[in-house]
């Protein structure tokens, strides 16, 4: 099964035909974060289960105070080290589509944030779900075991909003109107990979 940085990375290639794009290459950029979120992770638990979690080991951890730990120290990298941040200056740049360019400028829109998000979280062990919110993408992080049909039982996270974490009724102070619970759904690869098309190909109107 695909996921989403290596569909978001084959977006990017299709785009951008001339520049040098690998999965590798990118994959090797989130490989340094994840070593800086770790060390973050270290001073904090030293003992933390993800701290001895190999690349590629599907890891999840079932304890909601461990994956507060993993997602505090990623903000703390991120944002604070790294300073990312939602290109609200700029917004329907294209490169803010592109993971490639969101690696090296630091700035995206929710969507291609979140996917880079995603992406950390779930090879430290906290798998997030992506949510095709109105107007602003969001991830969702479950608070029981075995996820959840209610959608007050699920954290939201603004990753172009520094990775803050909101109810459902702060996500609707976010756009500024109420929406129905269908979307606080969770999607499929597919359905944000339409997104983000759907996204570039709107500024090629």
């Amino acid at each position: 099964q695909q996921s989403f940085l290596e569909g978001a990375v084959l977006i990017d290639q299709y785009c951008n035909p001339l520049s040098d794009i690998s999965l590798e290459s990118v994959r090797s950029q989130i490989d340094d974060i994840l070593d800086k979120v770790k060390k973050v992770l270290q001073a904090k638990n030293c003992r933390h289960p993800s701290l001895s979690s190999a690349a590629g080991e599907d890891l999840l951890l079932e304890d909601v105070e461990l994956q507060q730990q993993v997602l505090d120290a990623m903000n703390c990298v991120l944002y604070v080290q790294l300073k990312y941040r939602g290109n609200k200056a700029d917004y329907y740049n294209p490169l803010n589509s592109y993971i490639h360019q969101v690696l090296i400028r630091r700035t995206g829109i929710p969507i291609s944030l979140s996917v880079l998000y995603l992406t950390i979280a779930r090879q430290l062990g906290v798998h997030l779900q992506p949510v095709n919110f109105p107007s602003h993408f969001l991830l969702r992080w479950s608070q029981v075991a075995n996820g959840s049909s209610d959608i007050s039982d699920y954290v939201y996270i603004d990753a172009f909003g520094n990775g803050k974490q909101l109810t459902v009724r702060e996500c609707e102070y976010l756009i500024g109107h109420h929406v129905t619970e269908e979307f606080y759904g969770s999607v499929s690869i597919t359905e944000v990979l339409q997104r983000m098309v759907g996204n570039l190909l709107s500024l090629g109107k």
